[in-house]
């Protein structure tokens, strides 16, 4: 539980919350595990009541449910399975909900790792986005913010050219299905696609 005494942005008075967090995880064997994740959070933020001509609170309510399993097949391949739905609700004003799914497959190799991904996602606008963690090159993060409607797949390779470098790669492309531009200003792509590279090498002595 939270309270805000003082305004903040998109607050324009004193304001209050709870965020709920509840997860089960099953393991087995060291091979496969199944987790399901529920996540109940309430804050509040400005409403614009017309009758009134200034802002009110109104409470803005998520909640989301996840469930995550993980596969190792055998000492090279393991797979990886999510699912994951977003509700949005904000009390006198609007409603949107979305979800997102993806496929891991990684492979391990004593020079080579390799690890790719294929998501969908579908949120009925950017209330409803959901976030994800992605593997990345060495010393880089990476969470995505999913809304819209589209698909994104990323492939991740790290390969030991000798004992002191190693060599990362990684390439991800997105492609939304229900607009003709992505971004807007100088970061505006005229198109439906876009498409990111990243290369690293570590020299170690």
């Amino acid at each position: 539980m939270f309270a805000f005494p003082w305004l903040r942005y998109r607050v324009d008075g004193p304001s209050e919350g709870v965020d709920i967090l509840s997860q089960f995880t099953y393991h087995w064997y060291k091979r496969g595990s199944f987790q399901l994740r529920y996540r109940y959070r309430v804050r509040q933020e400005n409403l614009l009541m017309s009758e009134r001509h200034e802002n009110v609170l109104a409470d803005v309510v998520r909640n989301q449910l996840r469930g995550d399993f993980q596969y190792k097949l055998n000492k090279i391949w393991s797979i990886r399975t999510r699912g994951e739905v977003s509700l949005y609700e904000k009390k006198g004003d609007s409603k949107s909900r979305g979800y997102l799914l993806f496929q891991d497959v990684s492979w391990n190799m004593q020079k080579i790792q390799l690890n790719t991904r294929l998501s969908y996602f579908n949120t009925e606008d950017y209330e409803s986005r959901i976030y994800t963690y992605e593997r990345d090159v060495l010393y880089a993060s990476s969470y995505p913010i999913f809304y819209d409607r589209g698909w994104r797949t990323y492939v991740n390779v790290r390969y030991r050219l000798s004992r002191n470098i190693d060599v990362w790669m990684k390439y991800s492309l997105t492609q939304y299905t229900d607009r003709e531009t992505i971004g807007s200003g100088l970061d505006q792509i005229d198109g439906r696609r876009k498409s990111e590279i990243r290369f690293q090498v570590r020299w170690q002595w």
